[in-house]
């Protein structure tokens, strides 16, 4: 049996559709494990504990005002429970120990883009998961979109303090 060039070719692009387009296509269909709430106490804001110790705002508002008040960069995850690239960097890239590590300098806030939507249209969020890097006082420092390996958010978790820290002078904090 002989295939013509043109054959050949369309049979190519489907393949490559498959392989490369349909995985994101297909990404979001699995649920997110349930994690505790650690109870608010005296008025504190609600935090959830994810796997690995990273914890989480579960409210933008109050997490902005965390990072303001102590002078930290802020994590701004979006996820969709269905998401099964979400599930994976909550399940893995989010118990990484360098990842560990770093959260503890950001103000971390998990938003759940169901629940979010006219939060998540304001950003201009297109697809989950996305994750905003912002400064202490809540200017975009870096946008990274689709799921991330824990190598790929490090460095960029690594980028934002530094472009933050580059910021403060002996003299105090240059905004």
């Amino acid at each position: 049996m002989f295939i013509s060039s043109t054959d050949f070719a369309v049979m190519l692009k489907i393949f490559l559709f498959f392989l490369f387009f349909f995985p994101f296509l297909t990404g979001c269909g699995t649920s997110v494990r349930d994690v505790p709430v650690i109870p608010s106490s005296a008025g504190l804001p609600q935090k959830t504990a994810e796997p690995g110790n990273v914890v989480f705002f579960d409210n933008t508002a109050e997490g902005r005002a965390a990072a303001q008040r102590e002078e930290k960069p802020l994590l701004l995850f979006f996820y969709l429970p269905d998401c099964s690239n979400s599930k994976r960097m909550l399940e893995t890239v989010f118990c990484n120990a360098e990842i560990q590590q770093l959260a503890r300098r950001f103000v971390c806030v998990k938003i759940d883009g169901s629940k979010e939507t006219e939060y998540c249209k304001g950003l201009n969020i297109k697809g989950f998961p996305t994750t905003l890097l912002l400064s202490p006082q809540g200017k975009e420092v870096q946008r990274l979109s689709g799921g991330q390996t824990a190598d790929q958010l490090a460095l960029q978790m690594h980028l934002t303090i530094q472009s933050t820290a580059a910021r403060t002078t002996a003299f105090g904090v240059v905004r």
